[in-house]
């Protein structure tokens, strides 16, 4: 091939591209898109289920003895130094490491006489965030 028909061969390409990608560009378009979205919107329905009617409940009244309380000291030493068989054995044998541990310094405190009273930010990087939740000690 010569090099003008290369030329025009490539010049009606252009030509062609160029009408093709400009017809996108008609002014058909948000009428009959807004249709199109209507109609399909029309056509979807949604499928859900209906939801169950829920169980009835019956709340029960607490009946609790107030002399059992988990959390008093007796109840506590009495679990931690028991011994012998049976549960007591199992609960003495899982509690036996925490009792062997070396303490922490801040166990040592009376656990009423600690208060908190602030936080610090260390980095700068942090500054920003702390300074907004406003937390950082100046």
């Amino acid at each position: 091939m010569s090099a003008r028909r290369l030329a025009a061969l490539a010049s009606g390409i252009a030509a062609v591209l160029l009408v093709v990608s400009l017809s996108g560009c008609s002014n058909s378009g948000p009428e009959e898109t807004m249709a199109w979205v209507a109609q399909e919107r029309a056509k979807l329905q949604p499928k859900v289920p209906p939801l169950p009617e829920p169980k009835g409940y019956l709340p029960e009244n607490f009946s609790g003895d107030p002399r059992n309380d988990p959390f008093s000291l007796q109840r506590l030493s009495k679990v931690l130094r028991a011994g012998g068989s049976g549960p007591s054995a199992t609960t003495s044998a899982l509690i036996a490491p925490e009792l062997a541990r070396r303490k922490e310094a801040l166990e040592a405190l009376p656990l009423a006489s600690i208060a908190m009273v602030g936080s610090v930010c260390a980095p700068v990087s942090h500054w920003r965030w702390c300074a907004r939740m406003a937390c950082c000690i100046r």
